[in-house]
């Protein structure tokens, strides 16, 4: 099954199967799609994300018993980023859950989709009604420096009054939209949640008024611009041994929340001393692929390297090392053994690059 919007693809694109489903991860090179997501407006398609809707009067409580963060006191229009977490405080994947006012939204990666649907399922109450619509609600995404002018010419919508992870109703020809300020660049961000057909029909629009300015971003673009800024990729966990402290994710939980499912054991993990735990390293001037490869330092093995992408950005393989807590700081440089060679890298702290929107000023 391909996207809704494949016919607006070039005929370059290459997929990969996720389920049943077929993502574009290249449209026609990396680097290209890259550089448009840092320098220009990349379209992502959110084919695949799941759209789940809970609603009844029990929604806020049920949800705020399963998230890492508060979603009773989300206030209307605005989404939480959070995890999901099991009992054992085993991450099934992260998402946003935003207040609809008279529902709530849960949007959750593609990869981690049917895992959490199957969790509320699981968990729901008899106050408590889900609803997948993941095939009747898609979604597409804006991201770059100057998405946010292309959204305010476009839909004549005053864009800086919407902040981050806020959301608005909007309407183009007469069809509504969900228009909400999130992304995974760290550029600025616009996701448009509508039908299907009245949802192409707007990126259509957006595509004949700016033309070139505009570009098709893949996964895999994208997945290099996720780390350069140290967010999670949508697949979770990154191995099933790490827990959230190990990982380097626990800015996602709420210290003073107290009552979700994984709390206990999660705050076990906090108190525990920490053996390993991942840093973000870089290696100037090699493109090598060194996922899995043992890292060294002084000759003594001291961890691995979990996740590695090369960044145009930094002309080098970025990524994160799992190693001895006692060493996962900024600034220790280590060697990293791919296929007998030893490769230089040294350890830096997050975020590894500074997207341009950091320094861009709506007008």
């Amino acid at each position: 099954m391909k996207s809704f919007l494949a016919d607006l693809y070039p005929e370059s694109t290459q997929y990969k199967k996720v389920g049943e489903k077929e993502i574009a991860s290249v449209y026609t090179e990396v680097e290209k799609e890259y550089e448009t997501l840092r320098k220009h407006v990349g379209i992502i398609d959110g084919f695949g994300l799941g759209v789940f809707q809970v609603k009844g009067d029990g929604a806020a409580e049920f949800l705020d018993g399963l998230t890492t963060r508060d979603i009773a006191y989300l206030n209307p229009g605005k989404v939480s980023e959070c995890f999901f977490l099991d009992e054992k405080a085993e991450a099934l994947g992260s998402a946003y859950v935003m207040n609809n006012e008279t529902d709530f939204l849960v949007l959750v990666s593609r990869e981690n989709a049917q895992g959490i649907w199957n969790w509320m399922e699981e968990k729901k109450t008899d106050d408590v009604e889900l609803v997948n619509l993941t095939e009747e609600q898609v979604m597409f995404f804006l991201e770059g420096a100057f998405s946010w002018k292309m959204v305010r010419d476009l839909l004549e919508f005053p864009i800086e009054t919407l902040a981050l992870r806020d959301s608005a109703p909007v309407s183009y020809e007469g069809k509504d939209f969900t228009m909400i300020r999130i992304g995974r660049s760290g550029e600025y961000g616009y996701a448009f949640l509508g039908k299907p057909e009245d949802t192409k029909a707007l990126l259509v629009a957006f595509i004949d008024r700016f033309g070139e300015e505009l570009g098709f971003s893949g996964s895999s673009a994208l997945k290099i611009c996720m780390m350069e800024v140290l967010q999670p990729y949508f697949v979770y966990p990154e191995k099933e041994s790490l827990n959230l402290f190990e990982s380097g994710n626990q800015w996602f939980v709420q210290y003073d929340k107290e009552e979700y499912t994984g709390h206990d054991r999660l705050m076990e993990q906090f108190q525990e001393e920490l053996e390993l735990r991942c840093a973000g390293f870089l290696a100037k001037g090699t493109k090598e692929n060194l996922e899995g490869c043992k890292v060294y330092l002084d000759g003594e093995e001291v961890g691995t390297v979990q996740k590695a992408v090369y960044s145009y950005g930094l002309e080098g393989v970025l990524g994160k090392i799992l190693v001895k807590d006692e060493i996962s700081v900024s600034g220790i440089t280590v060697e990293i053994e791919k296929d007998g060679q030893k490769i230089t890298a040294d350890t830096v702290s997050a975020p590894y690059l500074r997207p341009v929107s950091w320094d861009t000023v709506m007008e």
